[in-house]
């Protein structure tokens, strides 16, 4: 029996979204869903008995909403020592039940992954500029919020035993006498919410970047791999700069590690672009690192307005080599065209390389 209506279920299917998905798309609980939802940022497409379902384009509109509008206030900073942190705690006087969250790191690029940071210099055109981010976040009912550095988690070193007296003061968790709470020294990213009771509970996870982290030394073709993050033309950008070895006058291929170390930052890509020398020249996509010029030629975009960038030789690198080159292509939807026969016949002469240099739809 034909289905007259197949086209118009793949499309429902493709665009419809659960309250999981949404979750994940967002970087989101539920909890923090439900308080979109109820500011009015989000629209509900169809309410389920246990569930919700959302509007495909009108997630990814809110998560490019969230991803800009978050860096664009000037927060201050309290107390880059846990003494200072805590007295500044105390003299803001915060009002412990008009709290919703609370936001709690080890690392300040795990804080800016999650679209907290400040931008610490004069931004300009085509130009990487420097973030920095907090280690823990107070959220207030009305959105807003206050940021500390000496609080951290993830150890039982002073700057944890600084959260467990705010998160205590706050009413968020008891204060253990002796060691410090489990909770605060075990998870390197913490974030504390309300049920709906005004009860608080907790999600407790892994570094994002120790997961990703890759140890350079264990790359043969590496003298070394600098992972930066920064704002630029409005976006968050990852930076993935690789130094690499050349051996007898040529240059081995990157693995396929190293190109794919760095693709959970950019998990929904629509496009790639291929920079020549000149183009990443002349739009800033490039850094000077141990007194090195390092392009970023190849710069992957995601539907949430962030960028991934990397440094590729293909210069110095046959084309005939550029194997998991192809396979990070592929991975990614990319296709090349073929080329002509002549094209190829010049290639292999090495009179010219072929011309990637272009953006690509994924």
């Amino acid at each position: 029996m034909r289905d007259y209506y197949s086209g118009e279920k793949a499309f429902a299917k493709a665009n419809v979204l659960s309250t999981e998905e949404t979750c994940k798309i967002l970087g989101r609980s539920r909890q923090q869903l439900n308080n979109l939802i109820k500011s009015n940022n989000i629209e509900v497409f169809k309410a389920l008995s246990n569930s919700n379902l959302f509007w495909r384009p009108e997630v990814y509109e809110l998560l490019r909403k969230l991803n800009r509008e978050k860096s664009r206030v000037l927060h201050e900073v309290y107390g880059y020592y846990t003494s200072q942190a805590l007295e500044a705690f105390h003299a803001l006087n915060i009002d412990k039940e008009k709290v919703e969250e609370v936001y709690v790191f080890f690392y300040q690029r795990d804080a800016i992954s999650k679209n907290f940071y400040n931008i610490v210099e004069i931004e300009m055109p085509n130009t990487l500029t420097r973030i920095e981010g907090p280690r823990f976040v107070i959220v207030m009912e009305d959105g807003e919020e206050y940021w500390f550095e000496g609080l951290t988690c993830g150890y039982a070193g002073t700057g944890c035993h600084g959260t467990e007296t705010v998160l205590s003061e706050l009413g968020v968790l008891v204060k253990q006498s002796g060691s410090i709470n489990s909770i605060i020294s075990d998870n390197r990213m913490l974030y504390f919410f309300r049920n709906e009771d005004r009860t608080w509970n907790h999600v407790g996870d892994p570094s994002i970047y120790e997961e990703h982290k890759l140890d350079f030394l264990s790359e043969q073709n590496l003298w070394g791999i600098e992972e930066n993050l920064y704002r630029y033309n409005g976006c968050l950008v990852l930076t993935q700069g690789a130094r690499f070895k050349s051996v007898y006058g040529g240059m081995p291929e990157p693995s396929k590690e190293v190109l794919f170390k760095s693709l959970y930052f950019v998990p929904n890509p629509v496009s790639v672009e291929f920079l020549s020398e000149k183009d990443a020249m002349s739009t800033g996509h490039y850094q000077t690192l141990y007194g090195e010029t390092v392009l970023f030629q190849i710069v992957i975009k995601d539907i949430s307005d962030r960028e991934l960038w990397l440094n590729y030789p293909f210069d110095k690198i046959s084309q005939k080599k550029q194997h998991n080159m192809q396979e990070l292509l592929s991975a990614l939807g990319v296709r090349i065209e073929e080329q002509s026969i002549t094209d190829k016949f010049l290639d292999w002469l090495n009179i010219r390389p072929r011309n990637i240099y272009r953006h690509y739809e994924v």
